[in-house]
Parts: C-alpha cells; sequence; structure tokens
C-alpha cells in the first residue's frame, strides 16, 4: 500500500488511494455529476467513508469525528484528498468506456 501525504497546519497527513474493492463501493456513490451540487454531494458521501484511507491517528485524533471537527486545520486537505479519491475512482469508469 502506498501512502500518500498532504501537509496540514497540524503536520503531515498521510492516506491512500482506495484498493479495488474500495473503489467499486466509491463509485456506488455516484449518482450523477451534472452540476456543481451533484460534486459537492459526491465529495460529502466520499468523505462519510474515508476513514480508512486517512491516517488521522498519526495527527493525534482520538477518532475520525474528531479530524473531521477540526475544520481549520483540515478541511482544504479532505478537499483535495476527496477529489483525488473522486478521479482515482471514476478513471474505472474512463478506462471502461
Amino acid at each position: 500500500m502506498k501512502w500518500l501525504e498532504k501537509k496540514t497546519d497540524k503536520g503531515v497527513l498521510k492516506y491512500r488511494m482506495p484498493n479495488i474493492q474500495e473503489g467499486y463501493s466509491f463509485l456506488s456513490l455516484v449518482d450523477k455529476v451534472e452540476t456543481a451540487q451533484d460534486l459537492w454531494k459526491i465529495k460529502s458521501k466520499f468523505l462519510n467513508i474515508m476513514s480508512d484511507l486517512i491516517d488521522f491517528k498519526s495527527l493525534n485524533y482520538s477518532s475520525y469525528e474528531d479530524f473531521l471537527n477540526d475544520k481549520s486545520n483540515n478541511s482544504e486537505a479532505c478537499a483535495d484528498i476527496s477529489d483525488e479519491v473522486f478521479v482515482d475512482v471514476t478513471s474505472i469508469i474512463k478506462k471502461k468506456t
């Protein structure tokens, strides 16, 4: 498993892309992508299930919820990671078409 890194105000956050099974779980959350609002909904759904992809404990958070509640330190990293996950899992669809 390859760990990627994002800088946050609390330190370096390690995360990974979903494996094949996880990728399909993420894809199952994508209904349609027609508007910017659709993308926000998808990113929100992704954030709900990304806890296994993010090493939040290395930044001394006791839970994924605590990590998400620290908006001032983590909102930018979460936005970036959810974008990267979206691109990663939707590349599966692009390869099939």
